[in-house]
């Protein structure tokens, strides 16, 4: 090979390298949008409906549990991102009904949306790291 093929070589290959890193970078700032946005409706939903918040949540879900979500998941709060070190305070905190999610909310998402006693609403993506 002579030199102007190993640079026209690494010309396309750094080239590729951009794109894949460009398109990755793109589209997990699309799933935290999304995933935003699917949080901001679940809280007006729960906001709107005081009456039908024991059909919403289930399960008491205790400290442990979250901390252990949050060490073993992608966990997306309103704002759009959960710290892994972020410590869960010593409150209750609900699992959001499955069938709400698919059947009222219609959301996409895994359905492992928690909410605490003031409705602050954590989603877990389920992706083992």
């Amino acid at each position: 090979m002579d030199k102007n093929m190993k640079i026209i070589i690494s010309i396309i290959i750094i080239a590729i390298l951009s794109m894949v890193l460009y398109y990755s970078f793109v589209y997990s700032k699309s799933e935290s949008y999304m995933i935003t946005n699917e949080i901001r409706k679940l809280e007006r939903v729960l906001k709107d409906e005081d009456e039908e918040i024991d059909t919403i949540l289930k399960n008491i879900v205790d400290k442990k549990t979250m901390t252990s979500l949050n060490e073993f998941t992608n966990g997306y709060n309103r704002n759009g991102a959960l710290d892994r070190e972020y410590i869960f305070p010593d409150e209750r905190y609900y699992h959001v009904h499955d069938y709400y999610l698919y059947e009222v909310l219609k959301t996409d998402l895994i359905p492992m949306f928690y909410t605490d006693e003031n409705y602050n609403i954590y989603y877990f993506s389920g992706e083992r790291k």
